[in-house]
């Protein structure tokens, strides 16, 4: 069993807190967009003792690391004892460009001209960085297709009510101090995800008629936009048929936006993420990942080569992508650390 250390670091002075490992449960999701880390204890199981001395949100940093490598961090956003548990909530450090405000935005407007979305949004990170660093170091930024336009962005008030519905045009993820921004969808043909792979624990096989969608509706201001235009051209039997859906945010909120042209924009892009619906994820038998490769180098837009069944479903053998990697440990050990596989955007080279 592989072990599992949390860190309290303070940004501002290296000063280290290590979380004790009695009564601990934690969870991650990494996935596109602001990831959150969420760490419990029980309070009966502390026995009265304290799990850090006076964490500061924002100033203080939670780092989660399994064998001494470290796996997730993030500014601390929460820390809770009112209940029955004490609780630490964190985000990755890209949430730094959501808090960002007005003055920030007024000094950088003119210096947004019309240009690809992936572009715009690592421009409005960097300037959220500028003065008070969010910690990313590295950007690796590809085209998304899509032009945006700040003056027809909607919320133009702050960078955070800018970069919100920007990122629903451009597929964006942060581990650490690491950034992808854009079309960073990439292929391993040199490995196969089958039984081989896990460790102590299974795989389970979703089939969602929601996550499907042959046809995104976004609203915004004159109206829903739609794509495909044509219902007819959304029938796709492999999909259930027509499945009209509302597009929602990563909250399970329906996207509205502020101007019509990005609206079509977010529907076309929906659209052209395929139809969904099947998703390969781990169970909740202790199951680790032990690829081929290492587990590192798994981050969401990895396509690689699927062979996998249950007792329920026959064998799948197909061609999918990471859409995210889920952890979760308790009292220190590692219980659960694997990619959640869904619909492929590119086909094997």
């Amino acid at each position: 069993m592989r072990n599992v250390s949390i860190e309290v670091i303070n940004r501002f002075t290296d000063d280290v807190c290590t979380l004790p490992v009695r009564g601990r449960s934690s969870v991650f999701d990494w996935r596109y967009g602001v990831s959150e880390a969420k760490i419990e204890f029980d309070k009966e199981q502390l026995g009265g003792c304290c799990v850090c001395e006076n964490p500061i949100p924002g100033s203080d940093e939670v780092h989660i690391s399994v064998d001494g490598d470290v796996k997730w961090c993030g500014p601390l956003a929460l820390f809770d004892t009112s209940g029955d548990k004490v609780t630490l909530q964190a985000f990755d450090r890209s949430i730094w460009s959501h808090a960002s405000g007005v003055d920030t935005l007024r000094k950088i407007w003119a210096a947004l001209p019309p240009q690809d979305a992936a572009a715009a949004y690592h421009q409005l990170m960097l300037a959220a960085g500028a003065v008070d660093s969010t910690g990313i170091e590295f950007y690796n930024v590809q085209q998304s297709g899509t032009v945006w336009a700040a003056e027809n962005a909607g919320d133009g008030e702050s960078i955070g009510g800018l970069i919100r519905p920007l990122g629903e045009l451009v597929q964006q993820s942060t581990i650490c101090h690491e950034t992808w921004i854009g079309d960073n969808d990439y292929r391993r043909e040199d490995t196969t995800l089958d039984g081989s792979s896990w460790s102590d624990g299974e795989l389970g096989i979703r089939r969602d008629l929601f996550q499907q969608g042959t046809r995104h509706c976004v609203m915004g201001p004159d109206g829903p936009a739609v794509y495909p235009l044509n219902a007819a051209d959304a029938v796709d039997p492999d999909c259930g048929g027509l499945v009209e859906v509302m597009a929602v945010d990563r909250d399970g909120d329906p996207i509205v936006t502020q101007n019509q042209a990005q609206a079509e924009a977010i529907a076309r892009a929906r659209f052209d993420q395929g139809c969904g619906g099947l998703f390969v994820v781990p169970g909740s038998g202790g199951t680790v990942c032990e690829f081929p490769i290492d587990c590192d180098e798994v981050r969401p837009g990895m396509h690689t080569y699927v062979s996998v069944d249950d007792s329920c479903t026959p064998l799948i053998e197909e061609w999918m992508r990471v859409e995210g990697v889920v952890f979760a440990e308790e009292g220190g050990l590692l219980t659960l650390y694997a990619p959640v596989f869904g619909p492929p955007r590119l086909v094997p080279a």
